[in-house]
């Protein structure tokens, strides 16, 4: 931010009215918070925070200060920004400095919502068409980097599998999709696979190394559940390892909702002692 967006949201801060301060300058502030804190730097005619985990705290805590319900709201707002939201530490620190309003307020609303949703249509495939619209998969080799194949459509859902302890953000390594079958309908890209051939001197120094495409290739696969459930007899293969116990998602939708049942039991608890109380 500039220097006069900078003094703009200095003068608006309620903090200074309650503390009847009318001594302390935007001026005096802004070098405090570069030369003394080092939380900023000036660089390019714009302020900056010396590192995003300060920004992220930093908002986190100006949540966790608002009322009831403007926390019932943030679940929307981290939706409505998902895509700036992965990779992004603000919804779990403001877990671990409100997790009581955040379970109740923002968790438990849209497991509630995402179950009811799934219990009323068709269950697991409810769940599956809506975290997990489209699917992409490959061949064993694909796999031998990580690679964010499998991320749901939801970063609040994303944030529970996190929260939950399933696991880190829905990321799937090794075989965890290349066990689905292949259809060669479904191919969206061939990958090439090259085999290298080493020549040598007479000496046994190597002097080139020569690159062949096997005939063999890879292949990335790409399909729509909804799509395929029109055609069951078509993909029959497909989705029984979609509907197999053993599949992540199957086991995501097992598990969260068992993670759904403890929050709801624990908040039903929690407010069965605030009546005791009363």
């Amino acid at each position: 931010m500039t220097a006069e967006e900078f003094d703009g949201y200095f003068n608006q801060l309620n903090a200074r009215a309650v503390a009847n301060d009318n001594k302390t300058t935007a001026s005096d502030f802004r070098e405090d918070l570069c030369a003394n804190l080092c939380l900023l730097y000036f660089e390019g005619n714009s302020y900056h925070f010396t590192h995003r985990s300060f920004q992220e705290y930093f908002c986190a805590l100006f949540f966790s200060k608002q009322k009831d319900k403007f926390i019932a709201k943030l679940g929307d707002f981290f939706e409505k920004h998902q895509r700036r939201m992965y990779g992004d530490n603000t919804f779990f620190m403001l877990y671990d400095m409100v997790t009581e309003k955040v379970e109740e307020y923002i968790l438990l609303p849209f497991l509630a919502s995402l179950f009811e949703k799934c219990d009323t249509i068709d269950g697991y495939w409810t769940f599956l068409e809506g975290m997990y619209p489209q699917i992409t998969y490959s061949s064993d080799d694909e796999y031998r980097f990580t690679r964010r194949v499998l991320e749901p459509s939801s970063f609040i859902f994303s944030a529970i599998l996190a929260i939950s302890g399933f696991n880190k953000g829905g990321i799937v390594t090794s075989t965890t999709l290349a066990e689905l079958p292949y259809y060669e309908e479904l191919v969206i890209e061939r990958i090439p696979h090259l085999r290298q051939d080493t020549i040598r001197n007479r000496h046994g120094e190597v002097i080139d190394v020569e690159e062949d495409e096997d005939e063999e290739t890879g292949y990335i696969c790409q399909f729509s559940v909804a799509d395929i459930r029109k055609h069951q007899e078509d993909f029959k293969d497909l989705l029984d390892a979609l509907n197999d116990d053993q599949f992540i998602c199957k086991k995501q939708y097992i598990a969260i909702r068992k993670f759904f049942g403890e929050l709801s039991a624990r908040q039903k608890h929690e407010d069965d002692n605030l009546l005791d109380l009363l």
